[in-house]
């Protein structure tokens, strides 16, 4: 006996292959997990920590570089020492919990952090010792 091909079985066997590759799709595009890092921190500057052994750049700002001055007042003072200082103040002692997906051309996990209920990132923002960068999408903007 002799089975003829139809159009149909053709069209099943289009519709298999389309699935399958649409299901390969789906498996290989899956979401990347976020990376967790949580200990005791080391401030490296005042938008960078070392958690765990790892390195760790809040992401969605930028603090003044370590070695940085700013004007106040007609005078220059180490305001790169001091946002250093300040998140070192936040974090001494203290359980720090930092979550990202990326990592930057350094290979620093770029991270939201937090010490308890407060985030990092956001409070160095809104104390005036950062700035939003990136494509933060306005999320510590006043």
């Amino acid at each position: 006996m002799t089975v003829k091909a139809t159009s149909s079985s053709r069209i099943f066997t289009f519709e298999a292959r389309l699935a399958l590759v649409a299901l390969g799709a789906v498996v290989f595009a899956a979401p990347s997990f976020a990376e967790v890092v949580v200990g005791t921190a080391t401030v490296l500057d005042g938008d960078t920590l070392e958690v765990m052994g790892k390195r760790v750049r809040l992401s969605g700002i930028d603090a003044p570089e370590l070695d940085q001055t700013c004007d106040r007042n007609g005078s220059r003072w180490g305001c790169g020492q001091a946002a250093k200082a300040q998140l070192s103040s936040m974090v001494s002692g203290k359980q720090v919990r930092c979550r990202g997906e990326e990592r930057d051309v350094y290979t620093r996990l770029i991270a939201v952090c937090t010490v308890g209920y407060l985030e990092l990132n956001k409070a160095l923002v809104e104390d005036g010792w950062a700035v939003v960068y990136g494509d933060n999408r306005g999320a510590y903007l006043a």
